[in-house]
Parts: structure tokens; sequence; C-alpha cells
């Protein structure tokens, strides 16, 4: 695989997907129709094609590998987590 702009890209363990055509942007309802660009989203989508978290982010505002690690997790875990739960702690009963 080659990168866009000629450097070697690395192998990925994942599929790598891009929205030139805007679609998806706009079947996800997070096109900024000002300046026509995507804003920073974040979807974790289940096996069923069911969105069970969603997160728009400022674009000044990074988003975090870690939380949306956590929410997976959290997710996956099957019971209700509480703020900041993290694997192996307590859900709430």
């Amino acid at each position: 695989m080659t990168a866009r702009i000629g450097l070697p890209a690395p192998d990925l363990s994942f599929p790598l997907a891009s929205d030139y055509s805007k679609e998806t942007t706009n079947s996800y309802g997070v096109m900024d129709e000002a300046s026509k660009a995507p804003l920073r989203a974040t979807f974790i989508i289940d096996p069923e094609g069911i969105v069970q978290y969603a997160v728009v982010s400022n674009s000044k505002v990074g988003r975090s590998v870690d939380e949306t690690i956590r929410v997976i997790e959290a997710l996956q875990s099957g019971g209700l987590c509480p703020m900041d739960w993290k694997r192996g702690e307590s859900t709430i009963s």
C-alpha cells in the first residue's frame, strides 16, 4: 500500500475508509453546513448496525483513543457503567 503523498503506508489490521462524496458525513448528520466540512465525530456501531455511542467534538478539540476504548469495553460489559468506569471494575446493579 502506498500513501497518496508517495510515502509508504503502514500495514493496517483494520479497514480504512474515506468519504470523498460526503455521503456518510451527510447520513450521520455531521456536516457543517456553513463550511461544507465534516465535523469531528466518533460513532460506535454494533454488529447489527445500530449506533450505540456517538460523540461530536469541536474541530479544535482532539478525540481520545483511550476514552473510545473505555466506551467500547463498557458497552461490552453488559452492565450499567458509572462515570470513569474501567474494565475489571464493578458495574452498577
